[in-house]
């Protein structure tokens, strides 16, 4: 099925951009801090759908304007597992070392719970909606984030999303340009941690690269965290 995430497009007022969407969402006029935001999120009515805040700026209009995907069901676990095969045999094939990224099993790091990702933005502003859906991953059915650099499809993005809800309790809460947040009910083991680290790292190396540093550290903190936060470069 095909979805097309913009609505007819109202005039610019005040030099901002303005859109009518297909489904309920206002400008939150107060700037917050993190723990502001999500506190608000936290607060929002399940009523209706599930609540989303978008942070929009130039860059998410440019990357999601007039953007149509197709959807499809996918075996996420086999597409992480290959795409994870492939990297290393790359790696192998070019002499290098892939498993320096895992780190030590020592390796630790503070647990994250609240959003961050409103400090990584600039010119932005933050939209409160109300997704219609009746599965928090079919939130990308309607906000069809992806499909830019390095980032994958909406359809891996969907289906990684409802994989982290089945086993996690893991919903997107906020989204930007380049980022997702994930409100997360059920935390990892540390058994499951250390392969969802690795899911995570496939699916999205900056978390690693330019975040975590580590497989370790990144499996660490998923044990202790309720938000998890993803971005593409």
């Amino acid at each position: 099925m095909l979805f097309n995430f913009w609505g007819k497009k109202k005039k610019q007022q005040n030099n901002e951009l303005y859109y009518n969407f297909d489904f309920p969402c206002e400008k939150i006029a107060e700037r917050m801090n993190n723990s502001q935001y999500t506190q608000k999120w936290k607060n929002c009515s399940r009523q209706n759908g599930f609540p989303v805040f978008i942070i929009f700026n130039k860059i998410a209009k440019e990357l999601f304007e007039n953007n149509v995907y197709s959807f499809e069901e996918i075996d996420i676990e086999k597409y992480l597992n290959d795409t994870l095969e492939k990297a290393k045999l790359f790696a192998e094939e070019n002499g290098e070392d892939f498993y320096y990224i895992a780190g030590k099993e020592t390796d630790t790091e503070n647990g994250i719970c609240e959003f961050s990702s409103f400090d990584l933005q600039e010119d932005y502003f933050v939209l409160s909606a109300t997704i219609p859906v009746e599965n928090p991953w079919e939130v990308f059915q309607k906000i069809p984030f992806g499909n830019y650099n390095e980032c994958p499809s909406p359809n891996i993005i969907a289906a990684f999303s409802k994989m982290a809800y089945e086993k996690f309790g893991a919903v997107p809460a906020v989204i930007s340009a380049d980022t997702i947040e994930f409100s997360v009910a059920l935390p990892p083991s540390k058994e499951e941690a250390l392969k969802l680290a690795w899911q995570i790292y496939t699916l999205c190396p900056d978390t690693v690269n330019q975040g975590h540093k580590s497989i370790y550290s990144l499996a660490d903190c998923l044990t202790k965290s309720d938000v998890w936060t993803l971005w593409w470069d």
